[in-house]
């Protein structure tokens, strides 16, 4: 498992941490930050220029007048030469007044040919977003910024800075884009710096589209340039950490779903590092309206990880990494199905269906069934016989319930296939998925539901083909299925109402969604991501319902303790199980009536298992109360031949053994002296009534029964016997030679 101390190494960040000691230990000051004066100047040898149309740009406008004269303001357009510095402005981008008076200086140093702004988030966004984006901005630029902490790696290379400074002389066949400063430091031109001092207000993003499009476009944009500048000095250790730290926050719903990251190192090392992460900065920049979202911002991380990680794959491979999300929402979807199978109680239909149909394919006198439920029946019969489920789980539910597993697949692969003939989005087919998951109690259980379901997803794939290839060669298919689908839910036809108007509103929903603008589609993308993880972590949710019967149990005691003439009436689905554990053909174990032995029947109740009682129907007339016993007992008990410890011979006093053993063993003490180590019965019928049948000898005439010789007498002895006096098993144990009688139809003369 993954300790907490990695999970906040990685919240946090080595390079974050690093750049913390660091920072703590020089603390000597940016350059830039020293005081100035509290007028600004107007500095004539600067040119702004503004990437964006001038209507589209009255707020940098307005923060370019109070730094340089209005004829110096640039809109859209190639400022003229003769200008020595260039002012980069996004329209939404908001210098302090005191920029300049806080950049210019650092020019002194001729290495210097670019400075950055100091990026501060105004909050009119999404809350959320707009918390983050600050958190972001703040800590990147707070904690590495160049001479605060790390004077060999420039901040402009790794973190995205407004309000760019440049020499004018720098940029001549420079692509003035995102990846200026790469372009800068590749071709050896000088550096760029960060500066804290220089405070520009931009814009929170409007919305999550627009926030995934930044994010997106400023990941692609380091990825494209690292690669293609060989990752230059001081980018190497930020690329491999952000790769590492991205794929470790989108697996690790995974994880913890697996097992491998629990739920204390999950709030211990990724909550709690990230909420003391918010607590320091809002402290540090006296600014609550972090605290309420405080809880929310690991989420975010987790959307901007996708889209990092998702920055460093082709186009083409974006598309095959969708459609990989919508198969797994399938497996999920279907795991989940599989795992509700499992753990789900018994519904009112199944013990009459499935004891039908398991009926059918062991080849027993058929079990009546409805004849609205005829359909579903011959689906369950048809995938029991020709996949053996029935046989290959610890119950025969269990078998019947893996034919709607199997439905659910194939509902989930119809749903995919569907989605890939109608062209829809790949995510849109998760979010149809993951709402399944939530409603998987309706496919998990063996009846008419799953069932129709499964058709209704053959007939969509069936009719979308036919629709998108103009044919009319799937029309049959479609036909088939719909009648399918009416035969099956003939016995409700609401069975099918909820699962079937709800994927078929669903898929009207997705097409819907599938025409949305692009800027809209991230948010959706999100909470289908979100909502496949949070299906996944409650999977293990699931409890599993109270034990069953221990029918296995209940099968090795009858056919070991009791004889062939005594038959068991057993309920509804148990009836199944015991007559496939006995590989009953002959009808012993009926299903309900009357019968010899009953499970969790009116009688004496002689042996008890987890979750049932075996009683006997008749209340153990001739069984027990049997003075003569007790005769026989106490003559046995006082035949100086017989030696056996106290409990023994209270047993056979008080008339608790059976009359064929104390008959067998007054027989063979008429010959030799023997010795009784104990009598007892199988553990099953421990506290009740019935007479003791298991008798464990350990001396033979003073000979110790472990003796080769005596063994073998005492076998032929055994075998000469004949009914009803002859024991059912005798064998030599490490107890001593046992001997014992199984229970039997007739009570005399036992």
């Amino acid at each position: 498992m993954i300790p907490a101390w990695v999970l906040a190494v990685v919240t946090v960040g080595v390079g974050f941490a690093v750049a913390a000691v660091l920072g703590v230990v020089r603390r000597d000051r940016e350059h830039g930050s020293s005081s100035v004066d509290s007028t600004s100047r107007v500095h004539r040898s600067v040119v702004v220029l503004i990437n964006g149309r001038e209507e589209d740009s009255p707020v940098a406008i307005e923060a370019a007048e109070k730094l340089v004269a209005r004829e110096d303001i640039y809109v859209g357009t190639v400022p003229p030469e003769g200008y020595e510095y260039v002012l980069l402005l996004e329209p939404d981008h908001r210098p302090d007044p005191r920029f300049l008076d806080r950049t210019m200086p650092l020019f002194d140093d001729p290495d210097v040919v670019g400075v950055a702004g100091y990026a501060r988030v105004d909050w009119r966004g999404p809350w959320v977003l707009s918390a983050y984006r600050a958190r972001a901005l703040a800590l990147g630029q707070w904690l590495l910024t160049v001479a605060r902490t790390r004077p060999r790696t420039e901040v402009a290379r790794l973190s995205p800075s407004p309000a760019r400074l440049f020499r004018t002389r720098v940029l001549a066949g420079i692509d003035l884009g995102s990846t200026l400063s790469q372009q800068i430091y590749r071709r050896r031109l000088g550096r760029v710096l960060v500066v804290r001092g220089a405070i520009v207000d931009i814009t929170a993003p409007a919305g999550l589209g627009e926030y995934c499009a930044q994010v997106s476009t400023w990941a692609r944009d380091f990825w494209r340039s690292s690669w293609r500048n060989r990752f230059p000095r001081g980018t190497p250790a930020f690329a491999a950490e952000t790769a590492i730290a991205s794929a470790l926050w989108l697996a690790l719903p995974v994880l913890v779903v697996t097992g491998v990251v629990t739920i204390p190192a999950l709030l211990l090392g990724v909550f709690l590092p990230d909420l003391l992460l918010t607590l320091v900065l809002a402290l540090r920049q006296r600014e609550p309206r972090y605290l309420p979202v405080a809880l929310l911002l690991p989420f975010v991380r987790v959307l901007d990880a996708s889209l990092v990680f998702l920055a460093l794959l082709p186009r083409r491979s974006v598309a095959v990494a969708g459609w990989l999300v919508a198969v797994a929402s399938a497996v999920v979807f279907v795991f989940r199905v599989h795992v509700m199978a499992a753990r789900l109680p018994v519904t009112s239909l199944e013990p009459g269906l499935v004891d039908a149909a398991y009926s059918r394919v062991a080849g027993l006198q058929g079990i009546p069934v409805a004849f609205d439920m005829w359909a579903t029946t011959l689906q369950l019969v048809l995938y029991g016989g020709v996949s053996g489920s029935f046989n290959r789980y610890d119950t025969v539910l269990t078998g019947a319930r893996e034919a709607s597993v199997a439905a659910a697949a194939v509902l989930a692969l119809c749903v995919v296939l569907t989605a890939a003939v109608l062209r829809l989005h790949p995510l849109l087919v998760s979010a149809v998925l993951v709402v399944c998951c939530a409603s998987a109690q309706l496919f998990a259980t063996a009846g008419p539901r799953t069932f129709a379901a499964a058709w209704l997803g053959i007939g969509a794939l069936a009719l979308a083909g036919a629709i998108t290839r103009r044919t009319a060669k799937l029309i049959p298919a479609v036909i088939i299925a719909a009648i399918a689908v009416v035969l099956t839910v003939l016995p409700s036809p609401l069975a099918v109402v909820v699962p079937g108007l709800f994927v078929a509103a669903l898929f009207g929903v997705a097409i819907l969604l599938d025409r949305l603008p692009r800027a809209a589609r991230p948010a959706f993308a999100v909470a289908t991501l979100a909502a496949v993880a949070a299906v996944a972590l409650s999977v293990p949710a699931v409890r599993p319902v109270a034990p069953t019967a221990d029918h296995r149990a209940i099968a090795d005691w009858l056919d070991s303790n009791a004889t062939g003439d005594l038959d068991l009436s057993a309920p509804p689905l148990l009836w199944s199980d015991l007559t496939r554990d006995l590989a009953d053909k002959d009808g012993r174990v009926r299903r309900g009536g009357p019968a010899a032995l009953a499970v969790d029947g009116p009688g004496l109740p002689v042996a008890t298992f987890p979750g049932a009682t075996v009683s006997l129907t008749a209340g153990g007339a001739g069984f027990v109360g049997d003075g003569n016993r007790a005769v026989a007992g106490a003559d046995l008990a006082a035949n100086s031949k017989i030696t056996a410890p106290d409990p023994v011979l209270v047993a056979f006093g008080t008339g608790r053994v059976d009359f064929r053993a104390m008959a067998v063993l007054a027989e063979i003490s008429a010959q030799f002296p023997i010795t009784i180590a104990e009598v007892a019965n199988p553990a099953p019928e421990a506290g009740s009534e019935l007479p003791l049948r298991t008798v464990v000898l350990s001396a033979v005439d003073g000979r110790p029964v472990t003796d080769p010789a005596v063994a073998a007498e005492l076998r032929a002895w055994f075998t000469a016997q004949l009914p009803p006096y002859a024991p059912d098993d005798f064998r030599l144990t490490d107890r001593g030679f046992a001997v014992s009688w199984r229970l039997s139809g007739d009570p005399v003369p036992n």
